[in-house]
């Protein structure tokens, strides 16, 4: 019976977020909506921590700006959550051309000759060398068991560890995410694949003649010499 009540109850919550925030399974997350047939519907900033940690919090508070799609802006230094952009997409509306994400041009220092094929396996090569440097050294050590009945004081004590727990898990997991970052990073360059932020518009009309793809937060695109 007890079961029974848990579910009704979860149920009824998950009635009462549909009323309240209707559409909201139903909106998207993007990486970037530039040059996409999109309008900004309105912005949360979460830099003082005033956002959720979870997707459906933000998917929902899309549906407050009548939009349909959000999109997270990560800090170029840290990489935490610096806001949430939320836009309405459709098929009609003019090409949104604002917030142009980052584009990093990538050129080859040791071989002019280099194509977009040697470039795209040396991508491939440095993910999976990264990704086996740090797979073995991923996750930190189990969380320590929660067991009641051992007394108020006690039992604080506990969930303060399990917190601490939880945090650590956060923290390592960062701290490993930059670490393959850095050894892909690394690794692409000893093979002369150099990538330079630029701002220029010449560039930009090169990038998207070879990379068409501008739906990524950050645009990596290779330059062959030929067209420097």
């Amino acid at each position: 019976m007890k079961k029974i009540t848990i579910l009704l109850a979860g149920l009824a919550l998950t009635g009462c977020a549909n009323l309240k925030y209707p559409g909201w399974q139903d909106v998207r997350i993007l990486e970037s909506a530039y040059q996409q047939p999109c309008r900004k519907a309105g912005v949360d900033e979460c830099s003082s921590g005033d956002c959720e940690n979870d997707n459906d919090w933000f998917k929902k508070r899309a549906t407050k700006y009548d939009g349909n799609n959000v999109v997270f802006n990560l800090d170029k230094d840290t990489g935490s959550l610096k806001s949430a952009s939320y836009f309405y997409c459709a098929q009609g509306l003019p090409l949104y051309e604002d917030d142009m994400p980052p584009l990093y041009i990538v050129r080859n220092k040791f071989n002019p000759t280099a194509t977009q094929i040697d470039y795209e396996k040396a991508n491939a090569e440095c993910e999976y060398e990264a990704h086996k440097s740090t797979i073995e050294t991923s996750l930190p050590g189990q969380s320590r068991p929660y067991i009641s009945g051992m007394g108020l004081e006690n039992s604080l004590a506990q969930l303060s560890a399990l917190h601490q727990d939880q945090q650590n898990i956060i923290y390592h997991a960062e701290k490993m995410k930059r670490e393959k970052q850095k050894l892909y990073g690394e690794c692409l360059a000893s093979k002369g694949f150099v990538s330079t932020l630029s701002t220029d518009k010449k560039d930009r009309l090169a990038a998207d003649k070879h990379c068409p793809d501008k739906t990524n937060f950050i645009r990596y695109c290779y330059m062959p010499t030929s067209d420097k």
